[in-house]
């Protein structure tokens, strides 16, 4: 009889545990906060996004493309947003760089109180803003074609990041 009371407390307050942890948010609830609008001479597309589980381990991500109007679709910038519940550590977690490559540089800048990784490959044609959000959350923008970096940044703004970030403490 106390052995099986023991085992109900046990399982008890092991889902107790488990209700005051953080879930995942749905893809469906990510696509509120990338940008809503056409951006310049840039169409926005329809977003895509999942939500998965394997292993005890959730991801979720939001994703939405906004390709040129201008050219013939080889023009393309894309929000990303992940939520990394699972991956606490990493999503806090970006190291200073400062690199040139043969074709390029990746660097750490500051942008409105927030350190992002940018990153420019001139040979391939791509550019990237890539930062961690809340502890929680990975927010990733590229571009492929010829648009310049000041174009990921105007889509970062567009993007909500307030919202996101208050998200994070539900």
């Amino acid at each position: 009889m106390k052995r099986r009371f023991l085992s109900y407390l046990i399982v008890l307050s092991m889902s107790a545990v488990a209700l005051a942890q953080p879930h995942i948010v749905s893809y469906t609830t990510l696509e509120e906060f990338l940008p809503q609008q056409n951006f310049g001479s840039y169409l926005r597309g329809k977003p895509t996004g999942e939500t998965s589980s394997m292993m005890g381990f959730f991801t979720s991500w939001a994703e939405v493309t906004y390709a040129s109007s201008v050219d013939s679709g080889e023009t393309m910038i894309s929000v990303k947003i992940t939520d990394m519940l699972n991956l606490p550590s990493f999503s806090r977690i970006l190291p200073n760089i400062n690199k040139n490559i043969p074709d390029g540089y990746e660097k750490t800048v500051q942008y409105k109180g927030r350190k992002i990784l940018e990153a420019e490959d001139t040979t391939r044609h791509t550019q990237r803003l890539q930062f961690p959000l809340a502890g929680r959350f990975l927010v990733d923008i590229s571009g492929k074609g010829d648009q310049n970096m000041s174009q990921l940044f105007g889509l970062l703004d567009m993007t909500d990041l307030d919202g996101l970030k208050k998200l994070s403490n539900k």
